[in-house]
């Protein structure tokens, strides 16, 4: 039920219009979809560092996703705060080739901080904040395929690094219920190699909004737009004091529509939190609900207790590893009108004759490179040209032997055989 709450909402919701500096635009590109679930996550929150500073670990997993990440979060001077994540996400995500589809183990690492400036007496604004992030995903070589007509499909899976910077403000639209509306900027740089480099940034948008009800349950809703993807999640969580600590038990569920290349992904599982080292904070993402019962010369709800619950969201999240296919279909070089032997007249030991054996290789539209075995002593050939140079250094004429060209391009390459007798013309 989550998951089609989610598509219902994303329906709704207008959608900018996508912009790339690359001229390629992947009209005809093929991705997949991948479905994540059931997927079960613990977060552990906090481990007090001091009375201002706490550090929470998030761990999820499930049959084909698994993610690790740590959060480092600091008050200072009340209104203040700063938090910094790092995340390892491993994903086995499905590709779509020309050959057919693959799945592969995909990594990826990425880093963000995250600081918020919160007003003395919250009303309708209660802060704003700056974030950053960076991601990082290497790149994986498939086997070559073969097709029946000779031509071979070059496969890999092009990883990428990207970056995104936010500026947003936190809202508190009626009581016990906080949103968070932030602008982003986001560039992804795909590692391209068959098909180019290809660059992917422009504007988006965030969009979180959580609302507490019945004391110890909450709402909360995330949608993200950027050149990329579009991501749209959601959660319902219960929350219960303890003697030692916090509880915290949900559901929650997203959905990345994956954009060009980029597949798209559905995850849906269950949380358990647990809070320690601090009793009575009851670990939500929100202060108390009764404004007017703050202290507001005492920092209001931003003290130990509201760092729990902020630290326990990561600065960073990806909702998916962000690589796509990367393909090209090519054809080796051929070889073609080879003559029987060609002949170099040397009047004299030392004399040079060239032969153009590029003229016999093709490739289409790719650039050929030339090597040759088999060369007499002295004679040697242009890589880039395929220019044979004889040279004569026998003192006697009827000297012969065969050299062996070969063409090589980004798809394969291509041997001939070359035939050469050296003579000197009659008197």
């Amino acid at each position: 039920m989550m998951a089609i709450l989610c598509f219902k909402l994303l329906e709704a919701l207008p959608v900018p219009v996508t912009s790339t500096s690359s001229s390629d635009h992947d009209h005809h590109g093929r991705k997949t979809r991948d479905n994540f679930f059931p997927v079960g996550r613990l977060v552990l929150d906090p481990v007090f560092l001091c009375e201002n500073a706490g550090f929470s670990l998030l761990m999820e997993g499930g049959p084909r996703s698994y993610r690790f990440n740590g959060t480092l979060g600091f008050i200072c001077e009340c209104r203040n705060r700063f938090k910094i994540s790092a995340e390892h996400l491993t994903q086995r995500l499905h590709y779509d080739f020309e050959t057919g589809k693959t799945h592969r183990w995909m990594h990826q690492f990425a880093i963000g901080g995250i600081y918020q400036y919160l007003v003395e007496c919250p009303c309708l604004i209660e802060g704003v904040q700056l974030g950053l992030n960076y991601s990082n995903a290497p790149s994986k070589n498939l086997r070559d395929r073969e097709f029946d007509t000779g031509e071979f499909n070059l496969r890999r899976i092009a990883g990428s690094w990207s970056w995104m910077f936010e500026a947003g403000a936190i809202v508190t639209p009626w009581q016990c219920a906080r949103v968070i509306s932030s602008i982003t900027y986001n560039q992804v740089h795909y590692r391209r190699k068959h098909q180019g480099g290809k660059r992917v940034s422009g504007l988006g948008y965030s969009l979180e909004f959580t609302q507490r009800f019945l004391r110890d349950f909450f709402l909360e809703f995330d949608y993200e737009y950027t050149q990329a993807y579009n991501n749209i999640g959601g959660a319902l969580r219960w929350g219960t004091r303890f003697d030692c600590g916090d509880l915290g038990i949900g559901v929650f569920a997203n959905h990345v529509f994956g954009k060009r290349r980029l597949p798209c992904s559905t995850t849906v599982g269950g949380e358990l939190t647990f809070a320690f080292g601090i009793a009575g904070c009851n670990i939500v993402p929100i202060g108390p609900c009764d404004y007017d019962q703050c202290d507001y010369n005492s920092c209001c709800s931003y003290d130990a207790c509201d760092l729990v619950a902020w630290i326990s969201e990561p600065a960073v999240y990806m909702p998916q590893v962000l690589a796509i296919s990367d393909e090209e279909i090519c054809t080796p070089p051929t070889l073609s009108g080879v003559p029987d032997s060609f002949i170099s007249i040397a009047v004299n030991p030392g004399a040079t004759a060239e032969y153009p054996t590029a003229l016999f290789f093709s490739s289409g539209d790719s650039v050929l490179t030339f090597s040759a075995t088999g060369l007499p002593a002295g004679s040697f050939i242009d890589p880039v040209t395929g220019i044979v140079t004889l040279v004569n250094n026998v003192p006697f004429p009827g000297s012969s032997g065969t050299i062996f060209v070969t063409a090589t391009d980004d798809c394969g390459s291509q041997t001939g055989s070359f035939a050469f007798t050296f003579f000197s013309p009659p008197p």
